[in-house]
């Protein structure tokens, strides 16, 4: 998976250069959005096989698009994973600051989008040492597919994304890397901004040059 992710990050950079903004307006959004994962890969201590930890996440979500079909996104997650694991209690916070590349492609009024990039994840608090987290800092890779549906300048997306960290859980064995896949919902308000198409750059180029030679 993480070769997967990769992979499309080298052809989203590539296929962003075929693409004109000839009449097109930049925009950004910004919004909060709300999550869930199933399938958190945790592992604990002394143990070869990973557990399966649920994560609920809130959000704050930026988008910028200056170029047709390309923009990039920021994120600040925070995210609370747990387990019961014979009647007893397991559970970490955490802080997630995913910064990707938007690559979407038009379909009516709504939209599909690929995102993939990385990030960084905070261990900010966690209930038991059984839980095999021997780092405060990690950072891996993420991708995603999500639809957004914009209403006037209000816009909901719908994601999913995948999640693999490139630093292992142990300081001393490397194979104890956690992955994991989420769902959400982003709600944003969306702001226009106004472009100049590129006839009209090229008439202002044309005056600028008239009064130089003046």
């Amino acid at each position: 998976m993480k070769s997967i992710l990769i992979t499309v990050i080298t052809l989203t950079t590539c296929l962003s250069g075929i693409y004109s903004q000839e009449t097109f307006t930049p925009y950004s959004e910004i919004g909060a959005k709300a999550g869930m994962s199933p399938f958190n890969n945790i592992y604990l201590v002394g143990s070869k096989e990973t557990t399966l930890f649920n994560t609920t996440q809130l959000g704050l979500r930026f988008l910028h698009v200056e170029q047709k079909n390309l923009g990039v996104i920021f994120e600040i997650n925070y995210n609370k994973a747990f387990a019961e694991i014979n009647s007893k209690t397991y559970t970490f916070d955490y802080v997630q600051t995913p910064l990707m590349t938007h690559f979407y492609l038009p379909i009516k009024e709504a939209s599909i989008g690929l995102n993939v990039g990385s990030y960084l994840q905070f261990i900010t608090d966690r209930n038991n040492s059984d839980i095999l987290l021997e780092r405060d800092l990690f950072f891996g890779l993420t991708g995603g597919i999500g639809v957004t549906i914009p209403v006037k300048r209000v816009s909901l997306t719908i994601e999913g994304r995948y999640n693999h960290n490139l630093f292992s859980a142990s300081r001393i064995d490397y194979s104890k890397l956690n992955s994991w896949i989420q769902f959400s919902v982003a709600i944003s308000y969306r702001k226009k901004w106004q472009n100049r198409t590129k006839y009209q750059r090229e008439q202002l180029n044309t005056e600028d040059s008239l009064r130089a030679g003046n």
